[in-house]
């Protein structure tokens, strides 16, 4: 539900600054697969996910 609450923002920017408001946020960006996946798509390599 944080995510859909995310995307009801007016805009990128708002939503963006929103996110001090969900904590959600926090606990998902900082997780060892979204990690993964930014490195892996910056490397252009598939990811290896962690399940975490």
């Amino acid at each position: 539900m944080t995510v859909l609450r995310g995307m009801a923002e007016d805009s990128l920017e708002t939503a963006l600054s929103a996110q001090e408001d969900y904590p959600e946020f926090k606990v998902w960006r900082e997780s060892d697969d979204v990690v993964e996946g930014i490195r892996a798509f910056v490397e252009k390599r598939k990811p290896v996910w962690k399940g975490q």
